[in-house]
């Protein structure tokens, strides 16, 4: 069970409430505004226009020759496969139709491949080159001027430009930031937000910026390089998928060509839709596939929403098993009784029986399996925002004491671990000498290994500058590798959610022969049917 002394209602209505200002405010026109947007798509989808608006939205230049150029293309695999499965007419227009419709999707697909990898590496050479330049020279609009003139063929070239002439033209009382939000407003990231704060930070505060400049630069090298690992990774999928489906297609193609004319079944009606909707669920999920594999690099990596996260953490810290077990019992009652009805009443329905104590014991044990299932869901989430937290913190310890940076912390923490920051800020408020609050921070999740990094506060709370630099440094080296595993971990999950789709070609084409040889059995029989019949 887990306990906490910190007012998690409060925090929770915090978090809805800032959640609310962005969404609540939009929710009146929203409802008519989804449903226009989704009409509004689906009118889109059709439509060659839109299609070649979009793809020069992602900086190519497109055209209506481009795209039945791609069409033919598509026809001339299809076609291919439909001569290999010796298809009817019919099946060839409704194949060029399912074509048509696959084939937008496929060049949005390809296109936003190569603008997402393309707008990574210009993130990436920003990052970089402003942290360079603001090393050279501590003023932002002189680190953004260097950096504009570094990245002249890129596309974000352009946004940076904007943001200069905002900063000589503006006087907004948050200059920087807005400043930056232009650049956000495409190519905003996690390492981007963190890098401006910073640089704001340093800016208007000053201050003692080396080692923790150093920190950001090598932490944002090494998401390059463990991102670059990623799309790799990805890449390997996505060859692993159409290696599966080129099989899938051979496999069922080739057998069909070994047949005897006599034994022939390529004219059965039958096997003409089965071959038909096998080529057309093929080409499906390549094509699903393909959009699913070419996401954003800059996303947050499949760290969930806020509402998923508060709904978790309410049942794991107000779980009452009795009250959990009693909603069930009702179920639990009538599947039992259901069982032994069966059992003793309905001898052939004995066997059932079985089936109904089963279902009445999952309902028995669903409440302690939510509850142990909300929890490593929560783990999960911990692990996946902990670093990012963490590395802030340390920054912050740069120029603010241990309690201050913490407190600071708190209103740009992750949802998930407000609760256990706020319960610390409240103990060490109270006796900021006592180890007490940094022992029982996160103490009802099972991460050893992310509460003993924070452990390390207490002991910078207590030394001297010198030694205290050397712990943060240490603290740093940790985080980085905490960083690296999280980000490995929510690669792992977006891998692990596309990688099944593998196994669905060879499934598929199983099936497939099944209905084949089936087919072919059938032939034959009729055909010793119709020898014995003659003789």
């Amino acid at each position: 069970m887990a306990e906490n002394n910190v007012d998690n209602t409060k925090i929770e209505e915090d978090v809805s409430a800032e959640n609310n200002d962005t969404t609540v405010k939009a929710n009146d026109g929203n409802n008519n505004s989804q449903k226009a947007s989704k009409k509004k798509k689906k009118e889109s989808y059709f439509s060659l226009g839109a299609l070649r608006r979009q793809v020069e939205a992602y900086g190519f230049k497109y055209s209506i020759k481009d795209f039945f150029k791609q069409l033919l293309f598509v026809y001339a695999i299809l076609g291919f496969a439909a001569y290999m499965y010796k298809l009817k007419i019919p099946c060839y227009i409704v194949l060029a139709l399912a074509g048509a419709l696959l084939a937008p999707a496929m060049v949005k697909a390809q296109f936003r491949f190569l603008y997402e990898q393309q707008k990574f590496a210009d993130v990436g050479d920003y990052l970089e080159q402003m942290i360079y330049s603001f090393m050279k020279r501590p003023k932002i609009r002189e680190a953004l001027l260097d950096t504009s003139q570094l990245l002249e063929s890129r596309k974000i070239k352009e946004k940076v430009d904007k943001a200069i002439e905002f900063i000589d033209s503006s006087d907004s009382e948050n200059l920087y930031e807005d400043a930056f939000a232009i650049i956000e407003e495409e190519y905003g990231c996690d390492k981007m937000k963190n890098l401006h704060e910073f640089l704001v930070k340093v800016e208007s505060e000053g201050g003692e910026y080396d080692s923790s400049i150093h920190v950001l630069l090598q932490d944002v090298q090494a998401w390059v390089e463990r991102t670059y690992v990623y799309q790799n990774k990805r890449n390997g999928v996505k060859g692993k998928i159409i290696l599966a489906i080129g099989m899938a297609l051979f496999m069922c193609g080739i057998l069909t060509h070994f047949i005897p004319d006599e034994f022939s079944i390529t004219g059965r009606v039958t096997y003409q839709v089965v071959s038909l909707v096998f080529l057309i669920l093929m080409a499906i999920i390549y094509t699903v596939s393909q959009t699913k594999l070419t996401g954003s690099w800059l996303d947050n990596g499949g760290i969930r929403s806020d509402k998923e996260i508060i709904k978790d953490y309410r049942y794991y810290t107000y779980f009452d098993y009795k009250r959990e077990l009693m909603g069930n019992l009702v179920f639990v009652v009538i599947f039992l009784i259901i069982a032994a009805v069966c059992f003793f009443l309905i001898p052939k329905a004995k066997n059932m029986s079985y089936c109904f104590l089963i279902i009445s014991f999952a309902y028995a044990t669903m409440p302690k399996r939510k509850y142990k299932l909300a929890k490593k869901r929560l783990e999960s989430d911990i692990q996946k925002v902990f670093p990012s937290w963490l590395r802030d913190v340390a920054i912050s310890l740069q120029t603010s004491t241990v309690q201050v940076a913490i407190i600071n912390s708190f209103d740009k923490a992750p949802t998930v671990l407000k609760p256990a920051i706020q319960q610390l800020i409240n103990e060490f408020q109270e006796d900021p000498d006592d180890i007490g609050p940094w022992n029982n921070f996160l103490k009802d999740y099972d991460v050893p290994q992310l509460k003993s990094a924070t452990k390390m506060f207490y002991s910078i709370n207590h030394l001297g500058k010198e030694d205290a630099e050397k712990q943060i440094n240490s603290l740093i080296e940790r985080n980085n590798i905490l960083v690296q595993k999280g980000d490995e971990l929510r690669a792992e999950d977006a891998l692990s959610m596309i990688g099944y789709v593998v196994a669905i070609p060879m499934l598929i084409s199983m099936i497939k022969l099944l209905v084949d040889m089936f087919l072919m059995i059938q032939e034959f029989l009729g055909i010793m049917n119709t020898i014995n019949i003659s003789l």
